[in-house]
């Protein structure tokens, strides 16, 4: 069984064999904020939403949707990012 857990800030050195883990619990600095998309764009079903990101660098967002074996159908979205070097 485990040992129960504890939060104790600031971050503390580790005790001998303990493992410390510290971080911020904030996820939202991990997600792609949303894209505005113009009203006036119209994309095709088959085709990649591409956009300008700056610098020569270029965005496509493509979804897609895979079954699975057990039945259940995997939808994604895939973010594309190109950066000319």
């Amino acid at each position: 069984m485990l040992p129960p857990l504890r939060v104790i800030r600031p971050c503390p050195e580790p005790d001998g064999n303990e493992i410390v883990v510290c971080g911020n619990a904030d996820g939202s600095r991990f997600r792609m904020p949303a894209i505005r998309i113009p009203p006036d764009l119209e994309v095709e079903p088959d085709e990649l939403l591409r956009f300008g990101l700056g610098g020569g660098t270029e965005g496509e967002i493509e979804a897609t949707q895979q079954q699975r074996l057990d039945g259940w159908l995997d939808r994604r979205i895939l973010l594309h990012v190109r950066v000319p070097f």
